[in-house]
């Protein structure tokens, strides 16, 4: 069990600096760089020790509480052209050589939805 919770943990935090990433510099983003690189430390602790269940829980609630400080921050800076964001994700290393699925974006809806893709084969 700690092995699975370790590994979510560590792909949390991976996500996060992926996202970090691709937003400017700034002391917000620098500071929650910083609290997410504490948490990666705490998190490679576990494999010198392993934490009691409610130390794990704790810093599992620490990760989710910085992927939505994450979300909020992402939600007020300005949007990253789409070209940017899709050479950023795995979308475009596993169908950059494929030519049969061309992404087309659907219109954002009034609420805060995040954007859908549709794949169209030719």
């Amino acid at each position: 069990m700690l092995k699975t919770r370790f590994e979510v943990v560590q792909q949390a935090i991976d996500v996060l600096f992926r996202r970090l990433e691709r937003l400017p510099q700034s002391d917000t983003t620098e500071d929650l760089r910083a609290r997410v690189r504490d948490s990666m430390r705490k998190a490679g602790e576990w494999t010198a020790s392993p934490p009691a269940n409610r130390e794990q829980g704790e810093l599992m609630k620490r990760v989710l509480g910085l992927h939505v400080e994450l979300a909020k921050l992402e939600s007020q800076v300005p949007q990253v052209r789409a070209e940017q964001l899709m050479a950023s994700t795995e979308y475009s290393a596993t169908t950059s050589s494929r030519s049969e699925a061309a992404p087309t974006s659907v219109p954002r809806r009034a609420s805060r939805e995040a954007p859908r893709l549709e794949f169209r084969l030719s």
